[in-house]
């Protein structure tokens, strides 16, 4: 016999839901806690036969439950099992939301309601690192309202993550206008349009070179999704618009711009990183440093055999670091306070899963985004192939399901718009 009735559930389901994202921009306690909650109220919830015929013909489950017992195996031939324990606790998400997602029973507005207090959150957030880089700024110090030290007010110590979650919130926005701008009043289009600057102005800010590219790519396919084909003249205007507008936010946006500008530079005329052996006194860029990296993980690929399942669950930073050690990457100086490389993971996901779970781990991975995008081609869900698109485009340039941030986002968003793909969501 069920504990609580039916409509409660209901209501205790949407609650730790939006706990989830609620805490997501801020706390990883708070938001581990809230992702607790909502396996309890499962556990509780029983209906074990509804949930289990619903799991069997859920592939997206199915799929990452053996990608996760993929990195499983990958501890029996790890050296460092407390790393690899480590590794499997940040990668439980692979299974609860999936588990979860794909069993509960919540409706339209309930999925609304989860989208928009992402929103609310992530604009609370903004708001707070704003006004603390404008106090910063009062005080003469203007490096507060950039980048890493702009998202690091709520305890984000890599912007880039943050500007996942902005643009995400901005795709939300979109979705939400183009349903609805007819409909509104002029005081919520106004409120609407002024929400959306500011949330596009603060990504500007964060400085992210892939996430904002990736938006912006976006962008460009929303306003030609959104202009009906026969006003080909009007498309037309719009895309020269929209080359306009990007080039202008390029060119006004001094940090962002270097930052694209840093990624290639070579100031000091170095050889290319890919055809060295030792990097000591090399003067490494955003993009040289992924090179190097890059090359390394293929070296040590090679040098233990691991090309099928990979060095291990729990080896694969040691042996980058130990690899960094012998190879003479820079290592920090903590009397001028420069932080070295020695921490660095693979900052490539693809090249992250090759290194610690070999081709398997690999395969898995490019499995999991074409399901994920088919369904999203099928359901005409643009909300969902906006989240692949991000997942692509930043697993380029980070390794973006090796840390907590990115592993409880894009887990928890796409088993949420896999399990329930309606056309266009918000409304």
């Amino acid at each position: 016999m069920k504990v609580l009735g039916y409509q409660l559930y209901q209501v205790l389901y949407l609650l730790a839901l939006v706990l989830v994202v609620l805490t997501l921009p801020f706390s990883i306690k708070l938001n581990s806690l809230a992702i607790v909650s909502l396996l309890i109220i499962w556990l509780l919830d029983g209906n074990w036969n509804e949930k289990y015929n619903r799991l069997r013909s859920n592939r997206f489950f199915l799929l990452m439950c053996l990608f996760y017992i993929v990195h499983i195996v990958g501890l029996f031939y790890s050296s460092n099992l407390k790393e690899g324990f480590f590794e499997l606790e940040k990668r439980v998400a692979f299974l609860i939301f999936p588990l979860t997602l794909a069993t509960i029973r919540i409706g339209k507005k309930s999925i609304n309601t989860i989208l928009y207090c992402f929103v609310s959150a992530c604009t609370i957030g903004a708001l707070v690192c704003v006004i603390n880089g404008l106090y910063f700024l009062s005080q003469g110090d203007s490096s507060y309202l950039y980048y890493h030290k702009l998202s690091g007010a709520i305890n984000f110590k890599n912007a880039i993550y943050f500007s996942l979650y902005i643009a995400f919130s901005l795709v939300i926005m979109l979705m939400f206008i183009r349903q609805n701008w007819s409909t509104v009043s002029t005081i919520h289009k106004t409120l609407l349009t002024l929400l959306s600057l500011f949330l596009f102005t603060f990504l500007i800010l964060l400085s992210s070179k892939m996430i904002t590219t990736a938006f912006m790519v976006f962008l460009g396919y929303f306003i030609y999704d959104t202009i009906p084909r026969k006003n080909f003249g009007k498309v037309l205007m719009i895309f020269i618009g929209f080359i306009i507008f990007f080039g202008s936010v390029f060119a006004i946006s001094k940090n962002l711009r270097y930052r694209f500008i840093e990624t290639f530079e070579n100031t000091f005329h170095q050889e290319n990183p890919l055809s060295l052996s030792d990097y000591r006194n090399y003067h490494f860029t955003g993009g040289t440093i992924r090179l190097a990296i890059w090359k390394i993980i293929f070296e040590i690929v090679n040098e233990n055999k691991a090309w099928v399942g990979g060095v291990g669950t729990g080896d694969h930073q040691d042996l980058l670091t130990k690899t960094y050690v012998k190879k003479n990457v820079y290592p920090g100086d903590e009397t001028i306070g420069t932080e070295g490389f020695h921490h660095y993971n693979a900052h490539n996901q693809f090249f992250q899963f090759y290194l610690s779970n070999g081709l398997i781990g690999l395969l898995f991975f490019f499995v999991m985004i074409y399901f994920v995008w088919t369904n999203a081609v099928q359901n005409k869900n643009l909300l969902l192939l906006s989240l692949v698109l991000f997942l692509v485009l930043f697993s380029f340039t980070e390794s973006a399901l090796s840390a907590q941030k990115g592993i409880v986002f894009f887990c928890f968003f796409l088993s949420l718009l896999y399990n329930f793909s309606h056309k266009e969501i918000p409304s």
